[in-house]
């Protein structure tokens, strides 16, 4: 895999409208020598499990993440987290991508080209057909791009539906005032790569208006699996869609994307797979969406009107949808009266989430180019092993989409993320799962929404989380957790750093959010399930004392009655009002 340096690659020109909100983490920890292997259990009938083996060197085709940190340009925002051995996982790529979506260049020898002109382009290959300011592609290959075109789109339309197809952009810049700027109508796969030192611009100006049968709403628009690596910058404005948009996987493992758009940043109908570069998304409505979504390594800066992050089933009549799943289930109220949760809170009536399917490619294609995992064969290995693990009863009653706990979810094993959200931060209508990577989430002001909220479950088993939000739908990770998570909520808005320490005063973990918030959850592997810590959130400070590995459950009931703002550790306290059910009931039964 071929490393891509993110610094090197920032286009310093791009200027979008809305400042990303980018925290400022000091060095990142250094790799440690233990590495892990994440595999699934299953058996036909009974509930999965999944088992974290500790391996020492290289095993089969491990390849080692270690978080690549973002920079921002305008926005002041800082973040400091302190090292630990649980912040670099290592996890097969096997089932994900393949080695042509990892690879970020390609084979020149076997390139064609086309030269984007408004007098008239031009092509050096015979399966390119230009009819005006079109260009067609009609066969499998290479082509590499390059020029300026007004008004003009590059279409992908292959007789042959197992062609392969890699559009390599290379300072190539077009617009379209109706419609995408590359519309994939038939192949089995695409690739858009961006050449190194390249900088690349696709502008959509105007509504879209619809040609054919599919329903074009992306500045890249694909009806197959699409690729987006390289080692280049691609700046994407869509002022009426989506930016990156396939009805298949969407796979990002290179580029620094700069995606400006009135609606979705990436949305993929299967999936949403990020394994590197740098993706920085200013978003209308979500910044990236799919059924399933899994970040493996990269730099990810989401500003986003609606959730950073959602996982939904893209086949529900409300396109996506959005569900409010983190409540209903999750034990009980996270608001404290006068007294904080005491850490032993069950975990309710959530059902374990189940696991989605992968679907890995073999791309060989029909020009002699090869994508298989291996040597010249598809790779049969794998450290994850995708099968579901139970389902149940959804707690998210008032959701209306038809998501599957087994097929809608969201991963994160590695990588920086920095999400603003107005609507929730990270939403899954089915299952969250945080192995590792670093993530910040400058959360909702409004209570009908959460800096994280899920429907069936959420588990962190590594990396650090520092989610701030409001209070009325605030939950916390759940009892499967094998490293400490707290949620604190605050019976006022509260602004300013929020700070974590170890009982020798280390700072643990420590993030500033630019809005005020009502409700933090913190999830690090320096925290113990026996430790005590003080959280300092603005003005607030609390002593904590864990006696498990998840202290404050969740807010059950969509809001709550809030006490008089003190929080433990203040004389005077009356505890009495301090209510955390175990058993998961929530009075307010639709979730809302």
């Amino acid at each position: 895999m071929d490393n891509v340096n993110n610094d090197e690659n920032r286009n310093e020109n791009w200027s979008p409208k809305q400042d990303f909100q980018i925290p400022e983490a000091n060095p990142k920890p250094k790799k440690k020598g233990l590495k892990k292997r994440i595999i699934v259990l299953t058996s036909g009938l009974a509930a999965a499990a999944i088992v974290t083996v500790a391996v020492f060197g290289a095993i089969g085709n491990l390849f080692s993440k270690t978080n690549s940190s973002g920079t921002g340009t305008t926005t002041t925002v800082s973040a400091t987290v302190t090292s630990s051995s649980n912040d670099t996982e290592s996890v097969s790529e096997d089932d994900l991508f393949t080695k042509r979506d990892l690879k970020q260049t390609y084979d020149s020898s076997k390139a064609e080209t086309i030269t984007l002109s408004d007098s008239g382009s031009s092509s050096s290959s015979s399966s390119v057909t230009i009819d005006g300011s079109t260009i067609t592609i009609t066969e499998a290959g290479i082509y590499v791009v390059s020029g300026t075109l007004s008004n003009g789109q590059i279409v992908v339309d292959c007789e042959d539906t197992d062609a392969k197809v890699q559009i390599v952009l290379d300072n190539a810049t077009i617009s379209n005032s109706s419609s995408a700027c590359i519309y994939v109508k038939s192949a089995d796969k695409v690739f858009v790569t961006t050449e190194d030192g390249s900088t690349n611009t696709l502008t959509v100006t105007g509504d879209f208006v619809q040609t054919d049968d599919n329903t074009v709403d992306g500045a890249i628009f694909s009806k197959c699996d699409l690729t987006v690596n390289g080692k280049g910058t691609l700046n994407i404005t869509d002022e009426y869609g989506h930016g990156i948009v396939s009805k298949d996987d969407l796979r990002v493992t290179g580029s620094t994307l700069n995606i400006e758009v009135a609606k979705k940043g990436l949305q993929g109908k299967d999936s949403v797979r990020i394994d590197g570069g740098t993706i920085n998304i200013t978003a209308g409505t979500e910044g990236i969406e799919g059924a399933l979504v899994y970040v493996l390594d990269g730099d990810l800066n989401i500003d986003a009107k609606d959730d950073g992050i959602n996982a939904s089933d893209h086949s529900a009549s409300n396109d996506f949808g959005g569900g409010n799943g983190g409540f209903g289930g999750n034990g009980g109220p996270g608001n404290f009266d006068g007294n904080m949760p005491d850490g032993s809170d069950s975990n309710g009536g959530f059902q374990k989430g189940g696991r989605g399917n992968f679907n890995k490619d073999s791309d060989s294609t029909s020009d002699g180019t090869s994508d298989s995992n291996s040597d010249g064969t598809s790779s049969t290995s794998s450290t994850i092993t995708a099968q579901p693990l139970s389902t149940g009863s959804s707690s998210d009653s008032s959701s209306s989409t038809d998501d599957s706990s087994d097929t809608v979810g969201i991963y994160i094993t590695g990588g920086m993320l920095n999400i603003t959200a107005d609507g929730d931060g990270i939403d899954s209508n089915g299952f969250l799962n945080v192995y590792g990577g670093t993530i910040y989430v400058n959360g909702p002001t409004s209570n009908g929404d959460g800096a994280l909220d899920y429907q069936t479950s959420a588990t962190i088993t590594g990396g650090t989380v520092i989610a701030a939000g409001s209070s009325g739908m605030a939950v916390n990770f759940g009892s499967d957790s094998t490293q400490g998570t707290i949620l604190c909520n605050f019976s006022s808005t509260v602004s300013g750093e929020v700070t974590l320490k170890d009982s020798d005063g280390n700072v643990i973990a420590s993030y500033t959010p630019t809005k005020e918030y009502q409700s933090v959850v913190i999830s690090s592997p320096e925290i113990t399930n026996s430790g005590t810590y003080t959280l300092t959130a603005g003005s607030e400070t609390a002593e904590i004392t864990m006696t498990s590995y998840v202290y404050g459950s969740g807010n059950s009931m969509g809001g709550g009655k809030f006490g008089d703002g003190n929080i433990p550790g203040k004389p005077g306290q009356d505890n009495s009002n301090n209510s955390n059910s175990s058993d998961g009931n929530s009075s307010d039964s639709d979730g809302n």
